[in-house]
Parts: C-alpha cells; sequence; structure tokens
C-alpha cells in the first residue's frame, strides 16, 4: 500500500513537472467538442426523445464541421478523452511494478487530454416546424454556441453566440429531422465565418533560431500572412488538491510575421525578449495566440 501511495504521489509530482514539455509537441489550439442539447422548454415534454437526440446529433455535425473549416482548430471529441482518462487511472493502477508502462500510459493521457484547450457546447433553444402543404416542413431554428477554456480551473466563458436561420432561405424538407438539417444548413456559412472571424490562429514557439527569431508550428495551412501580429503567453501548469490539472497564463512579450511555410512562420520577437529568451531556456511552454485586425 505505501508503495502504492508514493507512486501515485510521485506520479503527481511528475505530471505537473512534464506537462509543458509533452503538449508542446502537439498544436496549442484544439478544440473539443462537447455536450449538446435540445433546451425549447416548449416542446421539451412533447417532442419525442429519439427526435431530440437526432437534432442533437445534427447540430454536432453542424458545429464540428464549421469549426473545422474555419481551419481556427484541430477537433477532438469529449467522450474519447473522458474514457481514455478513465481508462488511463485504471491502468496506473494496475502496472504499479510496470514504470516503463506507467511512464507509456502518462504519455498517452498528456497527449489526448491536456493538450485539449477549449471545449465547445451547442445548445437547441427553440425550434419551430411550419406545415409547408403537401411539401414537408421548413424549420426555425434557434441555437447557441459556447465556447469555454478548458485550461482554467473554472472553465471560462471565452465567448457565446446566439444564431438563427433565415427561414426564406430554407429549404423545405418531407420530415422534421431533415428540416432541421436543412436550418442548420442556411446557418453553416455563418458559422464557419464566425470561428474565422473571431477565433485567432493559435500556435506554439517550438524554437528560437541563432538570430532570436520565433519559430511558430503554424504556417499557410491557417492562412497567416506576413505581418500578423502574435501575442505569447507562457503557460505555466497548475494542479488543483483534487489532482485537476489547469494552466496559469502569463503574457510575457508579442510577435510579428516575416516569413510564412507550409507548416510554420518565422516571427521577429516585438517586445518581451528577455523573459521569452528565459522561458524557451527553461523548456517552458509558450503558446502564441494571433491578434485579429
Amino acid at each position: 500500500m505505501k508503495k502504492l501511495v508514493f507512486l501515485l504521489l510521485f506520479i503527481g509530482v511528475w505530471q505537473c513537472s512534464l506537462q509543458a514539455q509533452e503538449v508542446a509537441d502537439k498544436n496549442a489550439m484544439i478544440l473539443r467538442v462537447g455536450k449538446m442539447e435540445f433546451q425549447d422548454p416548449a416542446l421539451q415534454r412533447t417532442i419525442k426523445p429519439d427526435l431530440r437526440t437526432a437534432f442533437e446529433g445534427i447540430l454536432e455535425e453542424t458545429l464540428r464541421t464549421a469549426a473545422g473549416e474555419s481551419q481556427r482548430f484541430e477537433i477532438t471529441d469529449s467522450l474519447t478523452a473522458a474514457q481514455l482518462d478513465e481508462d488511463m487511472r485504471s491502468e496506473l493502477a494496475a502496472v504499479v511494478d510496470d514504470p516503463q508502462r506507467a511512464t507509456e500510459l502518462r504519455k498517452k493521457a498528456f497527449e489526448t487530454i491536456f493538450a485539449v484547450d477549449w471545449v465547445m457546447d451547442g445548445a437547441i433553444t427553440q425550434v419551430q416546424m411550419m406545415r409547408k402543404g403537401n411539401y414537408g416542413y421548413v424549420c426555425t431554428a434557434h441555437i447557441t454556441v459556447t465556447v469555454k477554456d478548458r485550461r482554467s480551473s473554472m472553465l471560462r466563458v471565452v465567448d457565446s453566440r446566439p444564431f438563427v436561420n433565415k427561414v426564406k432561405d430554407t429549404k423545405i424538407r418531407p420530415r422534421a429531422d431533415q428540416a432541421f438539417r436543412a436550418a442548420m444548413d442556411e446557418i453553416h456559412p455563418r458559422l464557419v465565418e464566425y470561428f474565422t472571424d473571431n477565433f485567432g490562429v493559435y500556435g506554439k514557439l517550438v524554437r528560437l533560431t541563432e538570430k532570436n527569431d520565433a519559430v511558430v508550428n503554424c504556417g499557410l495551412k491557417y492562412n497567416l500572412e506576413k505581418g500578423d501580429v502574435f501575442q505569447v503567453t507562457h503557460m505555466v501548469p497548475q494542479q488543483t488538491a483534487d489532482d485537476k490539472f489547469y494552466y496559469e497564463e502569463q503574457l510575457i512579450g508579442t510577435l510579428k510575421v516575416e516569413d510564412v511555410l507550409d507548416e510554420s512562420c518565422v516571427c521577429k520577437i516585438m517586445s518581451g525578449e528577455d523573459e521569452i529568451i528565459s522561458v524557451n531556456e527553461t523548456g517552458g511552454f509558450m503558446q502564441c495566440k494571433q491578434i485579429m485586425k
């Protein structure tokens, strides 16, 4: 028992000290698709459960696709990450005498769980179905998209935005679920625009050149251009008393993009050079957020 307690204590300290190093190999902005809920109070009791589930699935598919098309995020799945977290904890308890296997499991956990920065939830707040003769239904759908910061201890809301489809531009469909999907199809371009215009590109400062130019791990794929500006934040891993992990953020400088490559960009340090060099020397995790124009 003493050996197990010691190992678990060691794991906690080891996780906190190496978390920044492990996630530094991943793209910084990873968006986890969270819960999708049908919340219309007028229909909550009368609409069939299988139709509510269908609406929630269509909403998740729409938001996932729009966020991906914006090229602002890498998308992951909440259930997958949660299951991996549970599996990792169970397996760690079972391999107490196998340090090598325990190390492999911890690395897997970092790559699948701690690299997630934001969580996206969706809510269906109102649905109206209008019968159009023998042709079927046209749907008016009100939805709300909420993005939360998983790195904060309280899941801080980054942004929350309502959307409603334009009925005149929404196609008539024979079934209710198809009509709801048509409503989401009409909203879809505005969702892509929302993610693109309101969420800057995120990357990691992966290294400094001999001239102390900063190399950031995002490039043409994210539509970056010469002259774009990043703010640099030192992400310091913290651990709560109940073994939950989050980041303490320290703004330390700014970068200006000088050259854009396929998978990276080279930036001049505009401010905070001493702090950036110091964190780089210690192997700290520096996140770079594009400042929107």
